[in-house]
């Protein structure tokens, strides 16, 4: 299960087995005691670092708007696939699945078992929603290098 809330906005996303090969994914959200208004959220993946705020501009080159981002995490340990936290393939697979992959190393990591080489981070942005709270997040996902 991988969590992200702010500021009394909790979005759960579930994953549970269907027929033992496909995923499903759940959104549920909870709004803010203060209203509706729409509120930061922040990524909460196992395993994974958080990105400040200062040094997110690099995202531009991944065709991802910064003035939209919410939250930026990374996960740079070297090895395949089956060496990841389960949150943090979890998160990858979804992106994937939506639509939200940037550049064809994620898909080499999903499905062609490339390894994270030293220097090399899976990075996870979360997107402000644009509309409402009933709207699902965007969570795009790249391959960059690490940053230092």
């Amino acid at each position: 299960m991988l969590l992200a809330s702010l500021a009394g906005t909790v979005l759960l996303l579930m994953t549970t087995r269907l027929s033992g090969r496909e995923k499903k994914v759940a959104f549920a959200t909870e709004e803010a005691s203060q209203g509706s208004a729409l509120v930061p959220e922040v990524l909460q993946v196992a395993g994974t670092v958080k990105v400040p705020a200062s040094l997110r501009g690099f995202v531009t080159r991944f065709d991802i708007p910064k003035d939209r981002l919410d939250d930026v995490v990374c996960y740079g340990v070297p090895g395949t696939l089956s060496d990841m936290p389960d949150d943090v393939r979890e998160l990858l697979r979804l992106s994937y699945n939506h639509g939200e992959t940037r550049g064809l190393e994620v898909a080499e990591v999903l499905f062609k078992n490339r390894p994270l080489q030293v220097g090399e981070a899976l990075y996870f942005a979360l997107m402000k929603k644009t509309r409402s709270q009933d709207e699902e997040p965007t969570i795009y996902s790249f391959l960059s290098t690490a940053l230092k």
